[in-house]
């Protein structure tokens, strides 16, 4: 969760000073995967603050397909832990579940959203 600072020349879709948070996968765009829409299982996936710098920087550039705006209405609070709930939410739907016994492994921000949905 954070606040534009400077974009590069060819984003249009957002100005300096929007709230935005982001999806930490950044996908390739060219893989099998990615040309079928299936870029969440994109085989040259970078994470970050893994892969590439950022997770809990001061500043990081993502490409402008992975910020989204937080609505002013939306508390800072609940804007940033958008993305692991998101991961949940994804996960959680992806097949039927209603009725299985399931297990989550690990208690970060994921699984606890996950055990939540």
């Amino acid at each position: 969760m954070g606040e534009i600072v400077e974009i590069g020349a060819s984003v249009s879709e957002f100005q300096l000073g929007e709230r935005v948070s982001c999806e930490s996968h950044i996908i390739c765009n060219h893989c099998v995967a990615c040309r079928t829409g299936n870029g969440h299982v994109c085989e040259n996936t970078r994470i970050l603050g893994v892969d590439v710098n950022g997770g809990f920087a001061e500043y990081v550039a993502v490409p402008a397909v992975n910020a989204w705006r937080a609505p002013a209405n939306i508390p800072i609070e609940v804007a940033a832990v958008m993305e692991p709930l998101g991961n949940a939410v994804h996960t959680a739907f992806s097949g039927p579940i209603s009725g299985c016994n399931l297990a989550v492994t690990g208690c970060g921000p994921i699984g606890l959203f996950a055990i939540g949905v």
